[in-house]
C-alpha cells in the first residue's frame, strides 16, 4: 500500500489503523500479562531499566550506528547466500547486530550521562547525575 492509495479508500485506511491499533493493544496486553504473572521477572526488570532511557538510546544509534557503524559494517550479498537459507541467516545477523547495538547505545548514554553538560545538550538533561 501507498499513501496515496490508502488515502483515496478510506476503508483501506480505516483497516490499517485498526490492524496497528489491535497489535499495539495485544502487545500492552501480553506484557501486562507477564508482567503480573511474573513478578520478579528479570528480563521485564531489565526491559523496563532500558526502557527508561529510550530517548538517549535513540540518540546514541543514530549517532553510532547509522552514521560510524554503516560506513565500518559491510555485510556483502555474496556472504548472506553462500551461508545457505540466505533469509532467515539475514534475519538473524541482523537481530544480532540490533541487540549489540542496543547494548552499545544504553552502556554509551549511561557513560555519558554522567557528564553535565553532555547530559543537558545530548539528552536534554533528563537523566539524575551520577555522581
Amino acid at each position: 500500500f501507498s499513501m496515496v492509495s490508502l488515502m483515496k479508500d478510506p476503508v483501506s485506511l480505516f483497516a490499517q489503523y485498526l490492524k496497528g491499533a489491535s497489535g499495539s493493544f495485544m502487545t500492552i496486553g501480553g506484557l501486562f500479562y507477564l508482567c503480573q504473572s511474573y513478578k520478579a521477572a528479570a528480563p521485564l526488570l531489565m526491559m523496563g531499566k532500558v526502557g527508561q532511557y529510550t530517548l538517549g538510546i535513540f540518540v546514541m544509534q543514530y549517532m553510532v550506528l547509522e552514521q560510524v557503524a554503516k560506513k565500518i559494517i559491510v555485510i556483502p550479498d555474496m556472504l548472506i547466500g553462500s551461508l545457505g537459507g540466505g533469509y532467515i541467516i539475514y534475519n538473524i545477523l541482523s537481530l544480532a547486530i540490533g541487540c549489540i547495538g542496543l547494548m552499545i547505545s544504553y552502556f554509551s548514554v549511561l557513560f555519558l550521562s554522567r557528564s553535565r553538560k553532555v547530559n543537558l545538550f545530548l539528552f536534554g538533561n533528563q537523566y539524575k547525575y551520577i555522581s
